[in-house]
């Protein structure tokens, strides 16, 4: 209706407004079913989800999958590279109410839009050990991009960080590589879950991992090198707590 064109039209004013010192080309236009709530933008031809804080339970990632899965495919054909893949800046649920099956629904939905992340945050949610599982199985189905996870703040128990760890041994290209041509670990957040002895697991997964490199893929590093490393607090100049 014209009533609704005007609305959507004040909409893209107050919501699409190019940042001060940006061009007009960083800033895309949404499908014209976007709202606040869908958290969806490209800034410089970088994809980005913010569903961050949005009180989303599993029903509300359902619902914004089925939305997604609607409206975003022509809309990210900006963004896509040239073997079909959009690879995200960030893709943020955190601070929600997200449990096992709203991970699960995301993952699967992200998978299915060929869409992959540089930084996946979703600590400070309902997650368990399948939903680590389900992050596992999307690190096995993605390009090797991901750089940051951020799953602070749930109830992932050791058997799911096994997964993921896993999961990041058996996938040839990470550690991954950063613009310039370097490669750096992949930051992982752990911290607040259902964890009673952080150090063991970490000895443990380091063997595990070492030998399954050996076995899957090519591994540079020198054998005396670990290649799990533990930082427990914030140094100068270090990531945030999230």
């Amino acid at each position: 209706t014209q009533e609704g064109r005007r609305l959507n039209a004040g909409w893209a004013r107050r919501n699409l407004e190019v940042p001060r010192g940006a061009s007009s080309l960083e800033v895309a236009i949404l499908p014209p079913s976007a709202s606040p709530e869908h958290g969806v933008s490209v800034r410089r031809g970088r994809l980005e989800i913010a569903m961050s804080g949005c009180g989303l339970d599993d029903e509300g990632a359902e619902k914004w999958c089925i939305w997604a899965s609607t409206h975003l495919p022509a809309f990210l054909d900006q963004c896509r590279r040239e073997d079909g893949r959009v690879v995200a800046a960030t893709v943020d649920f955190s601070g929600n109410m997200v449990g096992d099956l709203g991970v699960h629904v995301i993952l699967s939905t992200l998978h299915q839009l060929s869409v992959s992340a540089v930084v996946l945050k979703l600590y400070k949610n309902h997650l368990g050990r399948a939903a680590a599982t389900a992050i596992a199985d999307w690190i096995r189905e993605s390009p090797p991009v991901l750089a940051e996870i951020h799953l602070s703040h749930n109830f992932i128990p050791m058997e799911g960080f096994e997964a993921i760890f896993d999961a990041i041994a058996v996938t040839p290209g990470y550690p991954p590589l950063h613009p310039g041509g370097r490669r750096a670990p992949v930051w992982l957040r752990l911290e607040y879950n259902l964890l009673a002895d952080v150090r063991g697991l970490l000895v443990a997964i380091e063997e595990k991992f070492r030998r399954t490199r050996a076995r899957v893929a090519r591994d540079d590093l020198p054998g005396e090198v670990p290649r799990i490393c533990r930082i427990e607090g914030r140094a100068s100049g270090g990531r945030k707590n999230d």
